[in-house]
């Protein structure tokens, strides 16, 4: 039972007794959409801006008009088995694949439970990438199902601006494999898809389009110059690099190549982090409550910025970063 003390601080700010579920967010946006309201001008039961980019909210209102954008999650794994049984040609291997995915990572599960989209966000991009390498270049198949792989990819990009860090690496398998003609128009179509479905968002109302603040999540990485440039460069450098390789035809070095670029800002960030002489951040995020009281609380990401200061007490990740 908690302390008087807290259970009076509870009722004051509601805040600190729910957490904010970016599921949630996404119920938000989608069904302001579905309404044929302007997403970005909603705000979340906290007060927060909605952030998800727009590709982002248009995958998950197929599952929004079912009930909730929980349900996108329960889309995409068995869709990541069917994925790994063709491309390992062994339903064994896919399955025990699958299960490792769901079974050995905590956060996983959290999502799982917790109704997010990372999950989901982290399956459908990759999952895109390989279907457009597979069906793009074959003029077998009628032009629709050549053209809908790089569509759905574009929408798909559209969710989080680090994944067009992927396209470096699809362009170069598809020159590898199907010709510069074959890749310039895949390329043509995912870039027109992730305009179309951008754009008329953030031109519809540019200073309020709140994704744009999402680029500001690397400005705490305080052991770099220009942590925001230095960074994207960086990963843009590594995908170039990667995309140089010698792609295999199945498609593994493409998805492997796609999860070392999207690992890169972590890991970069992480080392800037931990670097020696890096200043300490300053505050952690404050809750303003309707009794006018400011109410401070660490979120996960200063949890985790502090684990990187003091790795000497924790020499490891907390335990709920899994």
């Amino acid at each position: 039972m908690a302390p008087p003390g807290v259970e009076g601080l509870s009722r004051k700010a509601p805040a600190l007794r729910s957490h904010e579920l970016r599921g949630d967010t996404l119920n938000l946006a989608a069904g302001a959409l579905l309404h044929g309201r302007f997403p970005y001008d909603q705000r979340t039961y906290l007060g927060n801006l909605i952030t998800p980019m727009p590709g982002a909210v248009l995958l998950a209102t197929p599952f929004v008009l079912l009930g909730s954008s929980a349900w996108q999650n329960l889309f995409w794994l068995p869709a990541l088995y069917l994925a790994a049984r063709r491309l390992l040609a062994d339903p064994r291997l896919a399955l025990l694949l699958w299960w490792s995915v769901l079974g050995l990572s905590p956060v996983v599960l959290q999502e799982l439970v917790s109704g997010g989209d990372l999950l989901s966000n982290a399956l459908y991009v990759p999952l895109l990438v390989l279907w457009t390498a597979r069906a793009a270049p074959r003029p077998d198949l009628p032009p629709w199902r050549r053209m809908a792989p790089p569509v759905l990819l574009g929408v798909a990009l559209s969710s989080r601006a680090n994944y067009l860090l992927v396209l470096p690496l699809l362009v170069s398998m598809l020159v590898q494999h199907a010709g510069r003609r074959v890749a310039m128009r895949a390329t043509v179509l995912v870039l027109g898809a992730f305009a179309l479905v951008t754009l008329p968002f953030f031109l519809y109302d540019p200073q309020h389009f709140a994704p744009l603040i999402t680029t500001r999540r690397l400005e705490f990485v305080r052991g770099l110059p220009a942590p925001r440039l230095v960074i994207t460069v960086g990963a843009a450098l590594l995908a170039l690099a990667l995309a140089a390789r010698r792609m295999d035809a199945p498609g593994v070095r493409l998805l492997a190549g796609c999860a070392a670029v999207q690992a890169w800002p972590v890991l970069a960030a992480w080392l800037a982090l931990a670097g020696a002489g890096a200043p300490r951040p300053t505050a952690p995020n404050q809750v303003p409550t309707p009794e006018g009281l400011t109410v401070a609380y660490s979120s996960r990401v200063w949890a985790l910025v502090d684990a990187a200061y003091d790795r000497s007490r924790f020499n490891s990740l907390p335990r709920a970063f899994g």
